[in-house]
């Protein structure tokens, strides 16, 4: 029969808390639509690839640096310094020229004289005016907000920064701590095991009372059954003994009786006074007996062996029997108490071995460290840096106050012009309104000439700065190249080198990619320095717990199913012979009725032939025949036929006691037998179940190694707070800081450069806020111009939408 094991059960184990998470939201709020402009705006003055070769070579031998190469790379670049450039050195000479020019009445003057398309003409630049200082005034406020948006995230940056770097190193410090939580939770496949060791040894007990248990009961309850029989048996011989003796005794005694009946009748009937006689001669002559008690065997000699046989108390063997063989599952508790002690101290070394292997798993204090230092730095230089971005902030401020000045002229020169033309009648004279509105557009010219050579060198050293960060960094770190760059040997002097600083070899762009949801030991390659699958092969641990629960086993050959003296009694029975007494023989001649007349039934005719009888002689005669009769039967007959019942009873059972009963009993001797051999080597038994038990261990540390490995790669090594500082940095530096910062020179340049049209639109515009210089001096000219005014004087709130 096969065993089967139990499964082991499911072990709950307290999982550790999970690695700090700090991630900086991604907060670009109402801006971002802007920093994607500026983004393409980078993308079409950069399209190069990442210079990795170049940069190399920049930054391990800058002596070598091929211009010619940085110039190709840079080239965006070298066409947005030749327009600043341009703007820089032609914007003043441009302004001197103009000044000169307006000193001599020139540039900004009235309107020479007047024409048809004067007022299309003034429209038309007053609409243009308008929308450049639209624009301009937009690049100044996003320039603003830009401006206060990157110093509104200088402090949160460096506090970030801060968080980010002690969030690395609180994960870092408790790693010994959460390696000592792992070992401590050992208790729980160690309890279950140990539970289980208490009961092992009458566990393997019963496992042999249950396996050998289904042939020893129905053996042993075959065993009490023959006892059973025996008495049975018994009972039953003795029973036909002595109703044989009776039988055969009471015989001569009936067979006399019944002569002398038949003779006393035979001559009543034969007397002529008899009426109806006759037909009693049949019955008369059949009563003689009609069974030959004397014909039936003899059973002393059987019943003898049988009386032996009965005194033996088999039954009480057989309970002995069974105590003994359930005293089984003690014996296995007695013999295993001392191996399982010894398996008990095996745990004990098995936990002390797991604790050393998981004690290798590296704590990564080098990184610690690292993290520490730069923690430091980012401390000591955090209120250097809020200090200079104050100045940035203040020189920025100032910058947009500039183009605010302008601006600000710009609007008053349009009020005043606008309102000036409104009040106007006569445009050949001169409108205190008008013309300070033409001097404000001047005076915004003359400032956008004087500001606009440091606007616009501002403007490119902080794009130079920006742009170049933006495009060799950020677009680069989001696409990968910058790790890949970072990760190729050679590229990095050994100084900067994170693999030789951490004393850690890894690829930073593995780290980057694919470490959200991964662990560090596969992203750091840390199984150069630690094997974790092998610290946590179970084989390395259960070798000497295989051997000791091997060394579980039981010795039962003591215990006996059924005494000798039992077994011989067995024997005796079979031999004894009971089976061969001859039944047929008892049953042909228990077939036979005691007498050959139906005594009873004859009565009833004898008595109705008394009645018809007229001689009293043979009347009296016939009465004291049946009352003889009626003596014989209810007396003698009467106790033959019991007898008979008796015997033919006991027959019976002892027919169907003997049937099978050579092959029954031999096939319980044999069992018996094969039984009592099967107890002196139970050790298949034993060893399967050791077998299911050892199995049962390993699960249970299968469980507890599994879990180990799973809190170990995804709690303790966990790649999250990694690949958040990665996030995390890019946040801060490229989304919080050069976003901003791009943003500031990209408006800050596009109300530089659209100074040039607010210029020119300016210019234009003051000449027609002026009056003409030129008055009419003909009579056409004269009719013309009061022609013209007549319209203008009836339609004056018209004109006064128009101007």
């Amino acid at each position: 029969m096969t065993q089967q094991c139990p499964s082991a059960d499911q072990l709950q184990f307290t999982d550790l808390a999970p690695p700090n998470s700090f991630k900086i939201p991604s907060s670009v709020g109402a801006l971002g639509v802007l920093y994607d402009w500026v983004n393409l705006f980078l993308d079409a003055v950069q399209p190069n690839p990442f210079p990795s070769d170049l940069l190399r070579t920049a930054i391990n031998n800058p002596t070598n640096l091929n211009v010619q190469q940085v110039a190709q790379y840079e080239a965006g670049f070298i066409v947005c310094a030749i327009i600043a450039l341009l703007y820089f050195f032609l914007m003043p000479i441009v302004g001197a020229f103009f000044a000169c020019c307006r000193c001599c009445g020139k540039c900004g003057g009235a309107v020479k004289k007047e024409h048809r398309c004067l007022a299309c003409s003034r429209g038309t630049m007053i609409t243009f005016l308008i929308m450049c200082t639209l624009i301009i005034v937009a690049g100044m406020i996003l320039a603003f907000l830009s401006n206060q948006r990157m110093t509104a995230v200088v402090q949160p940056s460096l506090n970030d920064i801060n968080n980010t770097l002690g969030n690395i190193s609180t994960v870092i410090s408790t790693i010994p701590t959460k390696i000592n939580s792992l070992s401590l939770q050992y208790d729980i496949p160690k309890a279950k095991i140990t539970t289980g060791l208490n009961g092992e040894g009458l566990t393997i007990g019963n496992t042999v009372v249950s396996v050998l248990g289904m042939s020893v009961y129905p053996t042993l309850a075959a065993v009490l059954q023959i006892a059973k029989d025996i008495q049975t048996d018994t009972s039953s011989l003795t029973s036909i003994n002595a109703s044989t003796f009776s039988l055969q005794q009471r015989q001569p005694n009936l067979e006399s009786q019944l002569n002398s009946a038949r003779t006393n009748l035979t001559t009543i009937i034969n007397n002529p006074n008899c009426q109806g006689c006759q037909d009693l001669s049949s019955a008369i002559n059949n009563l003689q007996i009609g069974a030959n008690f004397n014909q039936l065997p003899s059973v002393q000699t059987v019943l003898n062996k049988m009386r032996t046989i009965s005194q033996v108390d088999l039954s009480s063997m057989v309970d002995q029997g069974n105590q003994s063989f359930n005293s089984i599952p003690q014996k296995a508790v007695n013999q295993t108490n001392s191996t399982i002690e010894d398996i008990k101290n095996v745990l004990n070394d098995i936990q002390g071995s797991i604790n050393s292997s998981i004690n290798k798993v590296p704590s990564l204090n080098s990184v610690s460290n690292t993290m520490n230092s730069v923690q430091s730095s980012v401390n000591q230089n955090g209120t250097d840096v809020v200090r200079y971005d104050y100045y940035r902030w203040n020189v920025a401020i100032v910058l947009c106050c500039m183009i605010l000045l302008i601006m600000v002229f710009n609007i008053l020169g349009l009020l005043f012009g606008l309102c000036g033309l409104g009040c106007r009648n006569d445009p050949y004279e001169k409108n205190c309104s008008a013309t300070t509105g033409a001097n404000f557009l001047m005076a915004g010219v003359g400032f956008s000439f004087i500001f606009s050579w440091l606007l616009i060198l501002l403007v490119f050293v902080t794009f130079l700065v920006g742009a170049n960060v933006e495009t060799l960094f950020c677009k680069n770190w989001k696409n990968g190249q910058l790790f890949k760059f970072i990760d190729n040997p050679g590229n990095l002097p050994q100084s900067v080198n994170l693999s030789i600083t951490l004393n850690i070899s890894f690829q930073l762009s593995d780290i980057a990619n694919n470490c959200s949801n991964g662990s560090l030991y596969s992203a750091l390659h840390l199984d150069q320095k630690f094997n974790l699958s092998d610290a946590l092969s179970i084989g390395k641990y259960t070798a000497d717990l295989q051997n000791k629960t091997n060394n579980l086993n039981v010795n039962v050959s003591d215990v006996t199913l059924l005494q000798d003296a039992g077994i011989q009694n067995l024997k005796d029975f079979k031999s004894s012979g009971v089976d061969n007494i001859k039944y047929t023989l008892f049953n042909l001649v228990l077939a036979q009725p005691v007498v050959v007349t139906n005594i009873p039934a004859f009565l009833i005719t004898l008595n109705q032939t008394i009645q018809v009888q007229t001689d009293t002689g043979v009347q009296a005669s016939l009465k004291t025949q049946l009352t003889n009769l009626q003596n014989l039967q209810n007396t003698t007959v009467r106790q033959q036929m019991d007898d008979v019942s008796v015997v033919q009873s006991n027959v019976n059972s002892l027919v169907n006691s003997t049937q099978g009963f050579q092959s029954n009993i031999g096939g319980t001797l044999d069992s018996i037998a094969s039984l009592q051999l099967r107890l002196t080597n139970v050790t298949d038994i034993v060893k399967n179940q050791t077998s299911c038990f050892y199995n049962m261990e390993l699960n249970y540390f299968q469980q507890y190694l599994d879990w180990v490995q799973r809190m170990v790669l995804q709690n303790i090594l966990s790649c999250q707070p990694v690949s958040d500082t990665i996030s995390n940095i890019y946040t801060i530096t490229c989304e919080n800081v050069v976003n901003p910062w791009n943003a500031f020179w990209f408006c800050l340049g596009w109300c530089t450069l659209f100074l040039i049209p607010n210029i020119i639109f300016a210019v234009k515009t003051a000449k027609y806020f002026r009056p003409i210089k030129t008055s009419p001096s003909d009579p056409t000219q004269s009719t013309a111009s009061y022609e013209m005014k007549i319209p203008r004087a009836k339609t004056n709130k018209i004109d006064n939408v128009s101007y």
